[in-house]
């Protein structure tokens, strides 16, 4: 009785749990054993390989948490084993980069790349970058994500190398519950098939596609009967024209048993951008929704 009462007063008081310890552990965890085993059940072993994740993924791991904002996760590679959680008070950005005082105490002045400004409802990367001065870096918003891929950050004669790592705003506890590792984990193998898809259908290597056209990608939603398809095939060859690389849904693997909707999520999330033909009824309108509240 005395637990039941405690759980209504939180949800009357508005209290939002947020991740702890065991959780980010269980996350990175299960996340990885779900991305080995998807990957290797639907992916070629050369492409598998080819993952950026799969290399360091058996490798040591670290978990960043703050108890006033952000969540971070980062893969050390081979020179370490397991997974280990660690704690701080300070913002993510201050307390994953680990940098001395008198570095931090720039912050306003000698700011070179904020992924903020480009990266507050969405994805950003920042890959094999070595320069004089980035540091700090700022997470504007919640929904964001940064990825830091091979990456130098050093100033005033402080260093901090990063080889992989990802960096969140959101440290609420239903954003690292139990069944998000399986579905992000199966995200990230679905992505590298349509990749591997449109590598195909360009007659290019996977390294050549990632290479010219992932950061192009376009997906193209509407009305997927016969007439609406002829439309948007019209747009993918008009887009395709301009340099982009048109995705539509009914071209994505079927091999993970994802439907329309999950697949417009996934897919969405790494595009360039969403187009959406409205000239009849479908159920782009569902989906259209979907892009809206995922970002």
């Amino acid at each position: 009785m005395c637990t039941f009462q405690l759980i209504i007063l939180i949800g009357k008081l508005g209290i939002t749990m947020n991740v702890r310890s065991e959780m980010l552990y269980h996350y990175i965890q299960v996340f990885n054993e779900i991305f080995l085993s998807t990957g290797r059940q639907f992916l070629p072993e050369e492409i598998l390989k080819s993952l950026l994740r799969y290399p360091l993924i058996q490798g040591g791991i670290i978990g960043y948490i703050s108890t006033q904002f952000g969540v971070g996760i980062e893969y050390l590679g081979q020179q370490s084993s397991g997974i280990k959680i660690v704690n701080s008070s300070l913002r993510i950005e201050d307390f994953f980069l680990g940098a001395p005082s008198r570095v931090r105490k720039l912050r306003g002045t000698a700011v070179k790349f904020q992924p903020a400004d480009t990266c507050t409802l969405g994805i950003c990367t920042l890959e094999r970058v070595t320069t004089e001065e980035i540091f700090p870096f700022r997470i504007a918003s919640e929904n964001a994500l940064i990825r830091l891929i091979d990456v130098r950050f050093t100033a005033q004669g402080w260093s901090r190398y990063v080889q992989y790592a990802e960096i969140y705003g959101n440290r609420r506890s239903e954003f690292w519950s139990k069944v998000m590792p399986v579905s992000r984990a199966k995200d990230e193998i679905l992505i590298a098939l349509v990749d591997l898809k449109q590598s195909k259908k360009k007659a290019i290597s996977i390294s050549e596609y990632m290479q010219e056209f992932k950061q192009k990608t376009v997906l193209v939603l509407g009305d997927y009967r016969p007439e609406g398809r002829e439309r948007l095939a019209a747009i993918g060859d008009a887009i395709a024209n301009l340099g982009y690389s048109p995705v539509f849904l009914d071209d994505i693997p079927d091999d993970l048993h994802y439907d329309l909707q999950q697949k417009a999520i996934v897919v969405g999330s790494i595009s360039r951008f969403i187009i959406i033909d409205d000239s009849s009824k479908s159920g782009h309108l569902v989906e259209f929704k979907l892009a809206q509240d995922n970002h």
